[in-house]
């Protein structure tokens, strides 16, 4: 499962 989260100051986080 991969969770992609946007929040600043992160663009583009991918949690697996």
């Amino acid at each position: 499962m991969a969770i992609i989260i946007n929040t600043a100051p992160f663009s583009e986080t991918c949690l697996e």
